[in-house]
């Protein structure tokens, strides 16, 4: 599981990557999909929450410009990942066959164009 990581720049010219860690409250881990949805997407309060939080522990006094998510395709690969995981497994056994078939297809259009 990737975490969401800021990279906040404060007006002093600083700048610090900062990860954003969940809430966790037992009533969000019960459900899976919720607790995931809101790991991979931090609502905004949160995530100004946490740069304060950050300010404050390395003793920053100056104030926040501007804060940017440094990786953003990981984050959306571990989406992809984690919404396979919470499916039932009949869902990722298709999912695991259509991936199979794809590259069957691949290989065989390979081997065809290479005769001729």
């Amino acid at each position: 599981m990737v975490f969401p990581e800021y990279k906040a720049y404060f007006a002093d010219g600083s700048v610090y990557v900062v990860t954003i860690y969940p809430d966790i409250a037992y009533s969000k881990v019960r459900n899976p999909r919720v607790f995931l949805k809101e790991v991979h997407n931090p609502s905004p309060r949160l995530i100004t929450q946490r740069i304060e939080q950050f300010a404050r522990r390395a003793n920053i006094n100056s104030g926040l410009k501007d804060i940017r998510c440094i990786n953003n395709w990981q984050l959306r690969l571990s989406e992809a990942y984690s919404f396979i995981l919470t499916q039932s497994f009949p869902v990722k056994i298709l999912f695991v066959y259509l991936v199979l078939l794809l590259a069957r297809f691949i290989f065989w259009a390979v081997k065809t164009l290479k005769k001729r």
